[in-house]
This record gives C-alpha cells, sequence and structure tokens, in this order.
C-alpha cells in the first residue's frame, strides 16, 4: 500500500475544502446530528455535519458481536503485553443491551543497552533546581541516583508495534455508523482529515457493509460496520500492516454469528437478581446483593454478565 498518494490527497482534499470549492457542512447537512449515542460534543457532530454517509439498510434482526484476543494476530506471541475487556456502550435507548468488547497487544523487546546516565537536559534541569534549592552535594548524589535508576528502568523494553481493536455492538446499522463518526473526532487530528478518512477514496471493497482506511508513516486505522457491528482497528509499528488482515479475519468471525430478533436478543441476556444488605453484622455500610439467573438452555457470555455488573454499579 503506497502512503505518499494518500497524504497527498489529504493536503489536496484540505486546501480544497478550506478554499471553498468542496460543499462545507452547511451544504451537505446543517442539521444533522448524531441522534443514537449519549454524551455527544459538539466536534462529533460539525464532523457528521460534512461526512457522506453511506446508504445503510433498515432490519429486524441484530448480529451478535464478539471477543477477541491475540489469536487474531499473525504471530500471537509477538503479544508480550496484551489486554482485553467488555464495557457497555453509551447509546441512548436505555433497554439496549449490547456491549463493546476492546483488545490491545504490544511488542516489547529487552533492551540490550540501558542508558549509563540521564538525558542533558533532564540532568541539567536537576542541576540548576538543585543550586535554587540549596541542595548539599550529597543529597544531589542521592536524587540523581535516584532518577537514573527510575529512568533506566523505564528503558528496559522498547515498543516494537501496538494494536487495539474495538468491536462495538449497535442497536442499528445507522448507530454503528455514527460510533465511527464519534470515535474517529476524539482525535486530535483536523476535520477536514478525518471527513476524508470516510470519503469514497478511503473505502476498502470486499469488507463489511461497509469499510475504510487510513493510513498514514508509521501506522494504519480501519473500521468498518457489519449490519449493527461496529469495528475500529488502529495499528503501528511491527502491526502496521496487519490491521487489514485482522479487519478481513473478524468480518469473517461476524458473518458467523447467529441474526436474532430483538425478542431473542432479549431472552438470552442473563436476568439480574437486586437486593441489599449490610457488609458485616457489625456495620451498617449497604451493599448490593445479585446474582445472575441465565435462561434454560442459553449459555451466558463473559460479556452479558460484565455489562450487568456495570450496571448496577
Amino acid at each position: 500500500m503506497n502512503v505518499k498518494p494518500r497524504i497527498a490527497l489529504i493536503i489536496a482534499y484540505y486546501c480544497l475544502s478550506t478554499a471553498g470549492v468542496f460543499p462545507g457542512k452547511d451544504v451537505l447537512a446543517a442539521d444533522r446530528t448524531v441522534t443514537s449515542l449519549k454524551n455527544i460534543d459538539s466536534r462529533a457532530n460539525r464532523v457528521y455535519q460534512q461526512v457522506k454517509v453511506p446508504d445503510l439498510p433498515d432490519q429486524n434482526f441484530w448480529r451478535l458481536g464478539l471477543t477477541v484476543n491475540e489469536t487474531i494476530m499473525t504471530d500471537p506471541k509477538k503479544a508480550t503485553r496484551k489486554g482485553m475487556g467488555v464495557s457497555k456502550n453509551e447509546y441512548l435507548r436505555d433497554e439496549w443491551i449490547g456491549c463493546q468488547s476492546g483488545f490491545y497487544a504490544q511488542y516489547l523487546l529487552g533492551n540490550p543497552e540501558l542508558p549509563a546516565d540521564l538525558p542533558a537536559e533532564m540532568k541539567q534541569s536537576l542541576e540548576e533546581n538543585f543550586k535554587r534549592w540549596g541542595t548539599t552535594e550529597a543529597e544531589a548524589e542521592v536524587i540523581l541516583a535516584g532518577k537514573l535508576k527510575s529512568y533506566r528502568k523505564s528503558k528496559e523494553r522498547f515498543e516494537k508495534g501496538q494494536i487495539d481493536i474495538s468491536i462495538v455492538n449497535a442497536p442499528s446499522p445507522q448507530a454503528a455508523f455514527e460510533y465511527l463518526i464519534v470515535h474517529a473526532s476524539s482525535s486530535t487530528l483536523p476535520d477536514e482529515a478525518i471527513v476524508y478518512q470516510f470519503a469514497d477514496e478511503s473505502i476498502v471493497s470486499d469488507l463489511g457493509t461497509i469499510g475504510y482506511l487510513s493510513d498514514a508513516r508509521g501506522s494504519d486505522s480501519i473500521c468498518f460496520i457489519r449490519d449493527n457491528i461496529a469495528v475500529i482497528i488502529r495499528g503501528h509499528g511491527e502491526f502496521e500492516r496487519e490491521v487489514v488482515d485482522i479487519a478481513q479475519k473478524i468480518d469473517t468471525m461476524l458473518l458467523q454469528q447467529p441474526l436474532l430478533t430483538y425478542e431473542q436478543l432479549q431472552a438470552r441476556c442473563p436476568k439480574l437478581h437486586i437486593g441489599s444488605g449490610k457488609k458485616a453484622a457489625e456495620t451498617t455500610v449497604p451493599f448490593l446483593e445479585y446474582s445472575v439467573e441465565v435462561p434454560s438452555g442459553v449459555q451466558a457470555w463473559v460479556s452479558d454478565i460484565k455489562i450487568n455488573e456495570a450496571l448496577i454499579q
């Protein structure tokens, strides 16, 4: 994948849009706003007014989301530091039982050449402070030794690559697309660059209901929706060129997930029985007691229980 032409297109898009050649938000959809998510800031709505929103089908079924781990990677052994979690997402439909799952992995290697001294600027700044504070020579040596120890500790391993994956179970394809816009708008990129991420030139063929690729020097990110599921993948360093392959794997896995009516989706959700009690007989500190009742014949997913735990906290 050639990065330079894509960067040039972004720059050209910015120049044309600021010159008024491309239609602005007042021409595209000045009154369009994100309607499915809570706590939306003005920037997300401003970007949403300018992006080209794809034609997405209405649906009366919901595809189940999924969780992934390092086995989705080309070389799982490179996930030397990793983490995953499941949380409830902030959709306006209070009865919506969907969730989002996340996974990240870092490729860290031991540093064979640890620094022998602090960086010159850091050391100079400390020495200037010592003079201002009236620090004795003995005290300064102790402080410098402690700073060097911490600095060497921070350099014991260095990052060769990182990948982050988010999979969001939205209440509709439109809500899934809105999530992509809101997530992209939280970056430090200018509006024009974010809008370009959702332009026709960024569309990836044969991925999801619709997918978009954004590449820059040192990192790649891809986002797509498959029916009501939104997926965001970002990789840099050694994992930069894995994002498309991982996206295709996740899309294949999503296509194997069952399609459920809303009633079926509700029926498989574990029910909570919530009560209150005391932490111990000798204290009056209240707390919540709850148990999870799994519907007959349904295997409860970790995500279901995690969501419900979040709801009662």
